[in-house]
C-alpha cells in the first residue's frame, strides 16, 4: 500500500518570540510562535497591527532577529547565519512585497523590478527579457519607463509583486499597512492567488482585506500576542500564554542589499 508523501515546508518558525522595544518590562509583541508554510500555499495573517506584522515578517525574512526560537528556510537555519549569508539567502529564496509604498521612487517601474536580477549578476539582455515577461504577467507592459509615483496604488502593488517574484523565490512575504494600503481590485487579488498557485511559491500575507482572507489556503490570527491557526490543514498553529503590548508602527524594512543598489545603473 503506497503512502502519499507529506510535503516539506519551505519556511518554518519554531517557538520564535519578539520583545517590545518600547517596554521596560518583559512584554512581548509575540511569543513562542510556530508556523510552517508549504509550496503553492497562500497563508493569511489576520488581526495583526502594523507593529506585530512588521516584527514577525522581519524575523521570518532575516531582516530582524527574534529574541528566542529559530527560523528555517528549507533546511537552512536563518537565525544562526551571519548577515552576509542571510542577505544572500534573501536574494535567492525570498521575495518581499512592501505594499504600494515599498518601491524606490528614484527608479522607473522596470528598474525597480530589475534590482534583484542585477544583484544576482544576470546579464543585461536576460534581465531586460525577464522584466518584459514580468510586466506582461502583471498587466503593466506599457508602464516600464514610468516612475512608481505616477501609478495608482493598484498598479504599484503589481510592480511590487513583479519585483518580488523576479528571482523565482521559494517564499513571498507580503505586508499591508494599516493606512489603507490594500490591493484595490478583485483582479489583483486573483493575480496574487494565481501567481502563488501556478508557480508553487509559498506566500504569507498580512492583511485585513476580506477578499484575500477568503482566497487564502489557511488563516492565522493574532490575539494578544498569541498566534492561532486553523482547525484543519497542515500543522502550523501555535498558542502561547503572554500578555503583549504593541509598540510603534512601521513598515517591513527594505533589505540593505536592495537599498544600496538604488542609485546604481548597469
Amino acid at each position: 500500500m503506497s503512502r502519499t508523501k507529506k510535503p516539506t515546508p519551505v519556511l518554518r518558525a519554531v517557538g520564535i518570540s519578539k520583545a517590545s522595544a518600547t517596554s521596560t518590562t518583559s512584554e512581548f509583541i509575540f511569543e513562542d510562535v510556530s508556523l510552517s508554510v508549504y509550496p503553492g500555499e497562500l497563508v493569511s495573517l489576520k488581526g495583526f497591527s502594523d507593529t506585530a506584522a512588521t516584527a514577525l515578517l522581519n524575523c521570518l525574512s532575516g531582516l530582524g532577529e527574534p529574541d528566542g526560537g529559530s527560523v528555517f528556510i528549507g533546511d537552512r537555519e536563518l537565525t544562526v547565519m551571519r548577515e552576509s549569508d542571510r542577505a544572500e539567502l534573501r536574494q535567492t529564496h525570498l521575495g518581499l512585497v512592501h505594499g504600494a509604498s515599498g518601491l524606490l521612487p528614484i527608479l522607473t517601474v522596470a528598474e525597480n523590478i530589475e534590482l534583484t536580477l542585477r544583484l544576482r549578476g544576470m546579464p543585461a539582455a536576460e534581465r531586460h527579457a525577464r522584466v518584459d515577461e514580468l510586466l506582461e504577467l502583471v498587466g503593466l507592459a506599457g508602464c516600464s519607463h514610468q516612475p512608481p509615483s505616477e501609478l495608482p496604488a493598484d498598479q504599484r502593488w503589481r510592480v511590487g509583486i513583479a519585483r518580488a517574484v523576479a528571482n523565482q523565490p521559494k517564499v513571498l512575504l507580503i505586508h499591508e499597512s494599516e493606512e489603507g494600503d490594500s490591493p484595490a481590485s478583485d483582479e489583483l487579488v486573483n493575480l496574487l492567488s494565481d501567481v502563488v498557485h501556478d508557480t508553487q511559491v509559498a506566500a504569507i500575507f498580512s492583511t485585513s482585506d476580506l477578499r484575500l482572507i477568503e482566497r487564502a489556503d489557511r488563516v492565522f490570527e493574532m490575539h494578544n500576542g498569541h498566534l492561532q491557526g486553523p482547525a484543519s490543514g497542515h500543522v502550523g498553529k501555535a498558542v502561547s500564554p503572554s500578555n503583549s503590548q504593541l509598540g510603534t508602527s512601521q513598515m517591513i524594512e527594505v533589505p540593505t542589499e536592495i537599498a544600496n543598489q538604488s542609485g546604481r545603473k548597469a
